[in-house]
């Protein structure tokens, strides 16, 4: 397997790992206060955001010459690292 198929399947999985962390945080977003369930909500859409960033950098990286995928990673890791703060950020509002 090529780098870059590795390193777009690690991000895939990591991708997999948060959709299923925010399915937790949203049941625990479900249990909180009207304040906190409003910024849920309004995080959660943000993550939604920047995660179809993130999967559209990852498709756009899949069709790219195989000279042109290092120049790519560097765009997906900044999508990437967005993804995590966001899923950071909601996770430390919701569980504190």
């Amino acid at each position: 397997m090529s780098g870059r198929q590795e390193y777009i399947d690690r991000v895939q999985r990591k991708l997999a790992e948060w959709d299923d962390e925010i399915d937790r945080l949203e049941m625990k977003a479900r249990e909180a206060n009207e304040v906190l369930q409003q910024q849920w909500a309004s995080r959660r859409l943000e993550f939604e955001e920047r995660r179809a960033e993130l999967r559209q950098r990852l498709a756009a990286l899949r069709a790219e010459a195989d000279d042109a995928w290092a120049e790519m990673k560097k765009g997906v890791e900044d999508a990437r690292e967005a993804v995590a703060k966001s899923v950071r950020e909601m996770k430390d509002k919701l569980l504190g």
